[in-house]
């Protein structure tokens, strides 16, 4: 039975349950064919109590001494909940405070799952900005004018009262590990039984002479947006340095505007973690097609101007002028307050599979959290970690595991998607490819076996490569999903 209204992207994993029909994931664009409608399965709960493992994107239980590779619902990877028995707890959480700082999409999914595992703790969620928690994925589209102000909330105001969850403006100073409390910006201490760490990431600025002149941005925040929108008017001229995805999606959405924009890029080609080189190469060209000028595998050495910016020096010598530089050169886990209050770090937050960190009442979810050695720095795993951080502060028993990346971005008007690895180093590698200018797949397998994908123009097979790689499909088992991958084979690299 089709549950009606709910329907769950394919790439993003974000969930709708609005009974309008639309034409593309309200969170990551994707077209209606990638979010099939979610099938709600019969729940046998007698079994469930022996070893049940939820989904974490539709939320069915399965059961069984080892989660399924994936979810039969709804197709999601490895990224499965564990949980001990029933949703509701009212033991040892009971009553108890949870405190959680930061109010990205891993905060808020914590905060809503905590209350779905305890009818009873005291939630409380610290936001730094003076706004409700918003989409930060949709920010480019924000600033494209493709999405007005209030679609980037996350939750009305009243959702939040209705689940007795207490949103608190302020800026975290120190956690007091010994004592279990905050302290704010306002010389407030806030007291805590489990605490969630979702502070999420910062913008990396590169240590080059002029960062910090007039005209010079970066993009992570709605203030940051607004600031940009402020300097975005038709005929001035922007270079966004970086060629990853924020890089890119930003000078797409400058563009749309009539901005003049140049995209530096250190690497060899745009996207040069999500993508292999001929699509990159494609995403050039169409971007320059649309007056977007791009410099690849350049350094920038001096951002230049007086007081104000006035353009950047590269380092082969040639300036090339603007009104404004935004940089997008990557993030970094926001990590100082554990750093300070004795928590084990790496590169980011060190967390176990319950996102519990090395300290027992306190937990870490999103860009902050280090899992098995890796930063995600994904939304779909932000949302994943959350869910878990969530479950597991209120008193509940949840997993989170490895999952594959996958990243999907809309350029202009020309839609990309990546998953899993598309560099062919090592032995047993190999890669297949095909198509032209306004459509091209890319495949790579190791050992005969998918591992990656790439799509360009097209991305109606998202779907299907996803649960391909999460599957660890045979290169034979992907010729009878779907016939248009068998000319892809014939193209070896």
């Amino acid at each position: 039975m089709q549950v009606k209204g709910k329907l769950s992207c394919h790439v993003c994993g974000h969930i709708s349950a609005t009974e309008v029909m639309t034409d593309k994931c309200c969170i990551c664009g994707s077209p209606l064919g990638q979010i099939p409608p979610i099938v709600q399965r019969p729940i046998d709960y007698e079994t469930l109590l022996m070893n049940p493992w939820q989904c974490s994107i539709c939320g069915n239980l399965y059961a069984g001494i080892v989660p399924p590779r994936i979810c039969p619902n709804c197709a999601d990877g490895p990224s499965l909940l564990r949980e001990n028995s029933s949703p509701k707890v009212t033991g040892r959480s009971a009553g108890e405070h949870i405190l959680i700082i930061g109010s990205g999409i891993a905060g808020v999914t914590a905060a809503a799952q905590a209350r779905i595992t305890s009818d009873t703790c005291r939630i409380t969620l610290i936001e730094r900005e003076h706004i409700l928690p918003y989409y930060r994925i949709n920010l480019t589209r924000y600033i494209a004018g493709d999405v007005i102000r209030d679609k980037l909330n996350i939750h009305p105001e009243s959702w939040y009262a209705e689940r007795d969850i207490q949103l608190v403006i302020g800026d975290v100073q120190f956690i007091h590990r010994l004592a279990k409390q905050v302290l704010l910006n306002s010389s407030q201490l806030v007291h805590y039984d489990k605490l969630i760490i979702a502070n999420g990431s910062h913008a990396f600025v590169p240590a080059f002479p002029g960062g910090s002149k007039q005209g010079v941005f970066v993009f992570r925040t709605m203030d940051d947006a607004e600031k940009i929108i402020a300097r975005s008017e038709k005929g001035k001229s922007c270079i966004c340095i970086g060629g990853g995805i924020l890089g890119i999606e930003t000078a797409s959405a400058l563009c749309k505007g009539g901005v003049e924009v140049t995209i530096v890029g250190g690497s060899g080609h745009l996207l040069s973690r999500q993508l292999p080189e001929r699509a990159g190469q494609l995403l050039k060209e169409h971007l320059e097609k649309q007056g977007v000028k791009v410099k690849c595998g350049v350094r920038v050495t001096e951002i230049l101007g007086d007081r104000s910016v006035s353009g950047i020096r590269l380092s082969s010598g040639e300036e090339v002028m603007a009104d404004f530089i935004i940089i997008s050169a990557g993030i970094r886990p926001t990590t100082y307050l554990a750093r300070e209050c004795g928590l084990s770090v790496n590169c980011g937050i060190v967390v176990n599979n319950s996102m519990q960190t090395s300290d027992a009442n306190i937990y870490a979810a999103g860009d902050v959290a280090e899992h098995e050695g890796r930063i995600y720095g994904l939304w779909r795993t932000s949302l994943s970690q959350g869910k878990v951080a969530g479950i597991c502060a209120a008193g509940g028993c949840a997993s989170f595991m490895e999952v594959t990346t996958s990243n999907v971005v809309k350029v202009i008007d020309v839609g990309i998607f990546s998953i899993g690895e598309v560099s062919a180093v090592g032995v047993g590698y190999q890669a297949f490819e095909c198509g032209d200018h306004d459509r091209y797949i890319y495949l790579l397998s190791h050992d005969n076996y998918l591992v990656g994908a790439a799509l360009y123009g097209d991305v109606k097979l998202a779907g299907t490569l996803r649960k391909a790689v999460d599957q660890h499909l045979a290169l034979t088992d992907l010729i009878l999903i779907n016939l248009a991958f068998s000319e892809v084979l014939k193209h070896p690299l």
